[in-house]
C-alpha cells in the first residue's frame, strides 16, 4: 500500500490568534477582525479571497509592500440581519509588516408591523409612532404598515392616530430568528 498526502496554504500567528489560509503567506500580510463572531464572511484581498473563521477572524495571506492594497468585504455573505459600517479598506504597508484590519458589523432587528385599530380599520397613513418614552421613531405607511429598523426585542409603541384625536399602544416581542430567514420579521396586531 502506498499513501500520499499533500497540501498547500499557510499558517500565521498574529498576537494570540493562529490563522489558516489556503494560500501561501507572504512577507507582508494581515489579519481581518470582525467586531462580532461571524463565520464564512468573504473578503476580497490582493492575495485572493479569504473567509472569516468561527471567531470572525481571517488571514490576509499577502499584501503589497509600499503601495495600496484594497480589501473588499462581500456584503452578500453577511447574515440577513447584518450590515457593515465600511466594507472597503485600503492599506499601505512597509515590507515585512503585519496589519490588523477591523470591520465593524452592525446587527439590526428589522420589523414590519401590520396594525389595525380596535374597530378593525387599518392604522391610517401618517400616524406618528413613538417609543414608550415618547421619542419619535417613524411614521405609519399605507394600510397600517409600520417599518422599524434597529428594533429592540421587546417594546411598547405609542401611536398618535392620524386624523383622529386618539392615541393607542401596541406591545410586541420578537422571535429569535425570522421564520423565513428574511431580512425583517413580519408581525400583525391590534393597536389598543
Amino acid at each position: 500500500s502506498n499513501y500520499s498526502v499533500s497540501g498547500s496554504g499557510g499558517i500565521a500567528m498574529v498576537g494570540k490568534n493562529i490563522l489558516f489560509s489556503p494560500l501561501p503567506v507572504g512577507q507582508t500580510f494581515g489579519m481581518i477582525a470582525m467586531n462580532e463572531r461571524l463565520a464564512n464572511v468573504a473578503i476580497s484581498t490582493p492575495g485572493g479571497t479569504t473567509w472569516t473563521d468561527w471567531r470572525g477572524l481571517a488571514l490576509v495571506p499577502q499584501l503589497p509592500a509600499w503601495r495600496p492594497g484594497n480589501l473588499d468585504l462581500n456584503t452578500e455573505t453577511l447574515p440577513k440581519k447584518s450590515d457593515v459600517n465600511n466594507g472597503h479598506h485600503t492599506v499601505t504597508l512597509a515590507r515585512g509588516s503585519v496589519k490588523r484590519i477591523n470591520y465593524t458589523v452592525l446587527t439590526s432587528r428589522r420589523v414590519l408591523l401590520d396594525l389595525t385599530l380596535s374597530d378593525g380599520t387599518p392604522l391610517p397613513r401618517g400616524s406618528k409612532v413613538m417609543d414608550h418614552q415618547g421619542e419619535m421613531l417613524t411614521i405609519a405607511i399605507d394600510n397600517g404598515l409600520i417599518y422599524l429598523n434597529n428594533s429592540p426585542e421587546k417594546a411598547t409603541l405609542l401611536i398618535d392616530v392620524a386624523g383622529r384625536n386618539k392615541r393607542c399602544s401596541f406591545t410586541y416581542q420578537l422571535d429569535d430568528q425570522p421564520e423565513d430567514g428574511g431580512p425583517y420579521q413580519k408581525m400583525s396586531g391590534v393597536c389598543i
